[in-house]
């Protein structure tokens, strides 16, 4: 935060303070302070030197160790693509934090009828590689924030690296984000994009449709741009007058039908491509699932903004060092087995739960570790170990068991690995 913060020598220096946070086990600050410096033979800190430390470190530190990570995963030529495009999600999700008091001043949260405040919560947008299973960016802020402010960070911070601008990529939204503002702003900044919006939005112009997949104008009236607050953009909007966009409807198994409004040209991507790359979309959904309930991100281990920043941006680090090790174990497995999927369609996948808690316990000592030599040696020792966890799956649809009126507590496809 300041010039002469980490200058002094001592335990908690600035790599030991980003170690820590990775090594997050969700447990008191106690005894991750005991186990972490039980890890790195060193003298441990009191939990008061650690909240004084946590303040002096910003958060966006682990954010620029997140982007690092991200370009060298983005050169290589392990990343899959959809028809040589990035497939990127974005979305919301609500998050409850402890029920403090100097939590509940900053971010608010949920209030009852009495306009009493029940439960602290921030509100959190990410954009997700669906394909590689990478989180590219995480923007939280207080509770009444809106999620498409929060997505314009979200946007806005990775249209500005270098190495994100290069490649092609589909930006996917589902009924939370579509605006004509947001269309616009895709348009100029040349990305392609998908978003699912409601079966009454822009019924004027669907009436004109003789296919359910064609482009249509879209006419921007003054009373659509309402809503855009900068005078200055409503102006400019006013003057294109329409935009020219796909509108697409799915027919889902149900019988019930989808409609996506997209600026993917027909020729490319087909009306199947269309289902197949909204249905990518599950894998942000199943992220969040990861990310609160395998690596509880929620508990957090200070009550100040600085805190929860650091260990929401430091968390989806550890995501994406968990993921891109997992996708090289799959890589390796693959090769060794040849045929991952057998005759009665059971597919076998690395266990993200099982090589999450093998990093949590090994990692930090590779870390440490003064040879390059010697961490690498260890780092591929390691993914040898997590290419042999795998579970199998079927790739079958599952018919949805209703719920069971007791479940059990310690649900045994439920254990944490940490």
């Amino acid at each position: 935060m300041h010039e002469k913060d980490f200058t002094h020598e001592s335990s908690l220096n600035f790599v030991n303070l980003i170690l820590i946070h990775l090594n997050k086990h969700g447990l008191t600050n106690h005894m991750e302070l005991r186990n972490f410096f039980k890890k790195i033979k060193k003298l441990k800190v009191t939990k008061q030197a650690f909240s004084q430390s946590k303040e002096k470190l910003k958060p966006e530190a682990f954010k620029n160790l997140n982007n690092q990570l991200l370009k060298r995963f983005y050169s290589s030529k392990d990343v899959k693509k959809f028809k040589k495009h990035v497939i990127i999600s974005g979305d919301g999700s609500k998050s409850v934090l402890p029920n403090h008091k100097s939590l509940g001043k900053v971010f608010g949260g949920i209030v009852n009828k009495f306009k009493e405040l029940t439960s602290v919560a921030v509100n959190l947008t990410t954009l997700h590689d669906c394909l590689n299973d990478m989180t590219l960016d995480l923007e939280l802020d207080k509770y009444k924030t809106s999620e498409q402010e929060l997505m314009y960070r979200n946007m806005d911070n990775i249209l500005s690296l270098e190495f994100i601008k290069g490649l092609k990529k589909i930006f996917i939204y589902d009924r939370g984000f579509p605006s004509l503002k947001f269309f616009n702003y895709l348009i100029e900044e040349n990305e392609k994009f998908i978003f699912r919006i409601k079966k009454s939005a822009y019924k004027k112009e669907k009436r004109g449709m003789t296919t359910n997949d064609e482009f249509i104008d879209i006419k921007l009236e003054k009373n659509r741009l309402n809503p855009i607050k900068n005078e200055n953009l409503k102006e400019k909007l006013l003057k294109i007058g329409k935009l020219n966009l796909r509108i697409t409807k799915i027919t889902l198994e149900s019988g019930e039908e989808e409609h996506l409004i997209s600026n993917l040209d027909q020729e490319t991507f087909t009306y199947q491509d269309l289902k197949e790359l909204y249905n990518l979309r599950w894998g942000i959904e199943v992220s969040y699932d990861v990310l609160k309930n395998l690596m509880r991100i929620e508990n957090v281990s200070g009550y100040s903004e600085i805190a929860v920043k650091q260990d929401y941006y430091s968390q989806i680090l550890v995501y994406n060092i968990v993921n891109e090790l997992k996708n090289i174990a799959q890589k390796i497995f693959n090769q060794n087995n040849y045929n991952t999927t057998n005759i009665n369609n059971i597919k076998k996948k690395i266990n993200f739960n099982i090589v999450l808690g093998i990093i949590k316990e090994d990692l930090i000592e590779i870390m440490i570790l003064k040879s390059i030599k010697l961490q690498k040696k260890k780092l591929l020792e390691l993914i040898e170990e997590i290419s042999k966890e795998y579970t199998e799956t079927s790739t079958k649809k599952q018919v949805r068991k209703p719920k069971s009126v007791y479940s059990a507590k310690f649900r045994s496809n439920n254990r944490n690995s940490f």
